[in-house]
């Protein structure tokens, strides 16, 4: 048997199918027709960046990308 030029297998062995595709979204995933949320105005993503800010500050300036320090501060500034 004659492999083709793009089989990394062993001669006479067969090569593994691809992967499969992801099937329908389970149990967990939320339905697509959800009402996506509004984004906040300019205004309101420059009071979350501050307090982001703050918070991250707050906490010794850890490496990251800040993203918990960003969601924390919106739920904070969501609550009031």
């Amino acid at each position: 048997m004659a492999t083709k030029p793009h089989d990394r297998s062993a001669p006479g062995r067969p090569v593994a199918a691809p992967p499969r595709l992801a099937g329908p979204p389970g149990p967990g995933t939320p339905p697509a027709n959800l009402p996506i949320p509004p984004r906040p105005a300019a205004g309101d993503e420059e009071v979350i960046r501050v307090r982001a800010y703050q918070l991250w500050i707050a906490a010794g300036r850890p490496e990251g990308d800040g993203t918990n320090f960003w969601l924390d501060a919106e739920a904070e500034l969501g609550r009031r």
